[in-house]
């Protein structure tokens, strides 16, 4: 952090080369990182071949995973019906169940909006939605992946290029590691504006480094617009860009605090502050093109109410470390491989290079345990370093002396801000059914560069004998991480369409007339509504958000002329038969049929008239 010339310095490469000349110096004996002159070789044009066979590979993993219209995570049907809708000329659609009276704010995609008969089903951050739209219009809904898929690309090259000025040697892994050894796997291959968020922060990160360290200016005429589209992206965007700017002007203070000149930390103090500026402008810019498109009073809401200090305990443990969604024996592997691979890490920091042997067993245990994961788990790893644990293991790695590297620096203090941030103002659960905190994706880019450091003095400690085996051990973990992250996106995607299919099937045939009306009801709902997303003009889908409003719901139907309604629900049979008998016999209705749907423990029941 602390150079003899100030922040900036004239380049990365002097930053590496030149030893510090302020009491704030790091010898060599503790830095045997050391560039070796011989090895920059890494051009931009092998990177950027790199790059294209990572898109490459990530557009057919994209092929793999695609189940017709069905999604991976609950948001992607909202994004991709509203994507449709735009992409017929309209932001708003005729809202479900017109006829029933008091629905106005229950829908199957939970819109934002209502008014009179129509309702705008996603504008919180409208940008989004006309970058996916031309897609759609194109190719449909396998089109909605493209942006993702090509995200992940650049934001994997961003990252190279961060890792090449730590280190001409970490480029191409850095690279590699970040497109397929991290959540950003997962979120290259959703419908959800992670990726795009990545790549737009990480590119913002190179900006800043090529104004600061080789002096370019005219580079912000990129960085900034890139700053305002990051937060149009997603709601972390302007907590990230927040971070971002703070964290270069903190430096740039500690520079000068350290021996720098006043003189040489400005310019990076104003960009600083022009990253501020930008996303908080960008921010309320955001919330007034909601407004417009609704002409109502839709807001962008970043920052959710306190929820106590439970809840700062639980989204740590949520987004941070749970290697599970749901408690699956399989994954019981996963958090097994996930400690043992981090742990390598700490014990080999405590053990200051003396137990090689000890770290590489801890690494290989990890890997083993996680490609027995790999054939048998399917499902959500929502903590971030459960899903990438070599990140855990490389930044338990790093030294004090790793930090008079700005970007270093830069970077670590805009995840400890963000993060700090992200656990006070976020939910309590997390985000729920995600891969690897899904809030944290924006950091992925950044961080793993700074990771391969830590990584990359691993491999300088250990006997050369070991380092192959701790290299097959790394490459088995990432390797593994990426089967289960494939496995479970086409899992999830399975099951919805199932899901949707079945439904749909049902109703077409034994739907009377009219639009058929479709509850989806009970308990656990989850984002089950989603999925019967690409059904929106066929049928009308509401969610019963508990047993008794499912049934009311129902009861409302029948009373405004229904000639028939359907619910789908896990609850037992039994207890549908009580609760129909309860809601439905004083308006002479009852349970006409029950069938399975494609499934786990839902049914699909049809109630009517009893004398139809």
């Amino acid at each position: 952090m602390c150079q003899g010339s100030g922040f900036p310095v004239n380049s990365a490469d002097n930053a590496r080369d030149h030893q510090p000349t302020t009491g704030c110096d790091v010898s060599a004996e503790s830095h045997p990182r050391a560039v070796d002159p011989t090895q920059r070789g890494v051009t931009t044009k092998s990177l950027l071949i790199h790059a294209a066979a990572l898109v490459v590979v990530l557009a057919a993993m994209s092929a793999v995973v695609l189940r017709g219209t069905g999604i991976a995570y609950p948001d992607e049907g909202l994004y991709a019906a509203q994507a449709t809708s735009l992409a017929r000329g309209t932001w708003s659609e005729e809202r479900p169940a017109i006829r029933l009276p008091g629905v106005e704010n229950l829908n199957g995609l939970g819109p934002e909006w209502t008014e009179t008969n129509r309702y705008v089903g996603y504008v919180r951050h409208a940008v989004y939605m006309l970058v996916l739209a031309p897609f759609q219009k194109l190719w449909g809904f396998p089109g909605l992946l493209v942006p993702s898929v090509l995200a992940g690309g650049l934001a994997a090259l961003a990252a190279a290029l961060l890792a090449r000025r730590l280190d001409p040697r970490l480029a191409i892994a850095a690279l590699w590691l970040t497109g397929l050894g991290t959540p950003l796997l997962f979120d290259s291959l959703l419908i959800a504006a992670h990726a795009l968020a990545a790549a737009t922060t990480a590119w913002v990160a190179v900006g800043l480094a090529q104004v600061l360290l080789d002096r370019k200016p005219w580079n912000l005429l990129w960085c900034v617009p890139l700053v305002a589209l990051t937060v149009t992206l997603r709601s972390e965007g302007v907590v990230v860009m927040g971070a971002l700017g703070g964290a270069v002007g903190a430096v740039a203070v500690a520079t000068c605090l350290c021996g720098g000149r006043v003189r040489t930390a400005l310019p990076a103090i104003g960009c600083g502050a022009l990253i501020l500026v930008a996303a908080a402008g960008t921010y309320f810019l955001d919330a007034e093109l909601a407004r417009r498109i609704t002409g109502s009073t839709a807001e962008t809401r970043v920052l959710s109410r306190f929820e106590g200090e439970r809840a700062y305990l639980a989204q740590v443990w949520a987004s941070w470390f749970r290697p599970w969604y749901s408690d699956l024996e399989p994954q019981v592997l996963v958090a097994i491989g996930a400690l043992g691979t981090a742990t390598a890490g700490l014990f080999h920091r405590l053990a200051r290079a003396r137990f090689a042997l000890g770290t590489t067993i801890l690494l290989l245990t990890g890997s083993v345990c996680l490609l027995f994961a790999a054939f048998t788990s399917r499902s959500y790893i929502t903590g971030l370093f459960a899903a990438a644990p070599l990140l855990a293991t490389g930044l338990l790695l790093l030294r004090q002396s790793d930090l008079s590297n700005p970007i270093t620096s830069v970077i670590l203090v805009t995840a400890t801000l963000f993060a700090t941030t992200v656990v006070l103002t976020g939910y309590s659960e997390g985000g729920a059914a995600e891969w690897g905190g899904r809030f944290y994706a924006v950091l992925l880019p950044l961080l793993t560069p700074v990771a391969l450091v830590g990584l990359g003095r691993l491999w300088d400690t250990t006997d050369r004998h070991l380092r192959p085996v701790g290299l097959g051990a790394a490459i088995m973990t990432s390797l593994s991480i990426a089967v289960i992250a494939v496995g479970t996106n086409a899992h999830q995607r399975e099951l919805t369409s199932r899901f949707a299919d079945s439904i749909e099937q049902t109703v077409r045939v034994t739907a009377v007339s009219g639009k058929p009306l479709v509850i989806i009801g009970g308990v656990n709902v989850g984002g089950a509504s989603r999925s019967l997303w690409a059904e929106v003009d066929t049928i009308d889908t509401l969610v019963g958000p508990s047993v008794t409003a499912t049934f009311e719901l129902v009861n409302r139907a029948a009373r405004v002329g229904y000639d028939r309604v359907f619910v789908a629900t896990s609850l037992r049979q039994s207890d549908v038969r009580k609760l129909a008998k309860a809601w439905l016999d004083p308006l002479d209705w009852r349970l006409q049929d029950a069938k399975p749907i494609d499934a786990p423990g839902w049914r699909l029941y049809a109630f009517a008239p009893s004398k139809a």
